[in-house]
């Protein structure tokens, strides 16, 4: 009889286990959502790159990761905002769309139509595709 017990309670707090880890998605699941926490931030600071404040109506660069377009905007160490993904070293896509407007967009590691609710909030975020999304701006009069 206790044999019995305890087998049942070991497959009860084993399921207990595997469901919460099913509900929450497990550690490969927080990864990714660090991930495109990450993600998000380089958008955010590309996109202040990209504005340029305090210089307005300069013209956009032709590519992304020109370092001499903005240089006031570099870090405190003089680095230049990350123009790669941290995780697959892949370039953000920047679309440059006239002399003054752009996007700036990121593939994320989750479907956003899971987990748009988490990002909702996120001020000018666009979503363009099942998992990309898009940070559209211009750099026009802008002040610091």
């Amino acid at each position: 009889m206790n044999k019995i017990l305890l087998i049942l309670l070991l497959g009860l707090v084993g399921g207990a286990i595997t469901g919460g880890l099913f509900v929450v998605g497990g550690p490969g699941r927080a990864r990714a959502e660090r991930q495109d926490t990450v993600r998000l931030a380089d958008l955010r600071s590309l996109h202040t790159y990209l504005r340029c404040p305090g210089r307005s109506k300069r013209l956009l660069p032709v590519a992304l990761d020109d370092i001499s377009y903005c240089p006031g905007s570099l870090g405190a160490a003089g680095e230049a905002p990350n123009f790669r993904d941290r995780v697959s070293n892949e370039s953000y896509v920047y679309t440059r769309l006239d002399d003054h407007r752009f996007e700036i967009c990121a593939t994320m590691a989750l479907d956003l139509a899971k987990v748009r609710g988490r990002l909702v909030y996120e001020k000018g975020v666009v979503w363009r595709a099942q998992n990309v999304i898009c940070l559209p701006g211009d750099n026009e009069v802008h002040t610091r």
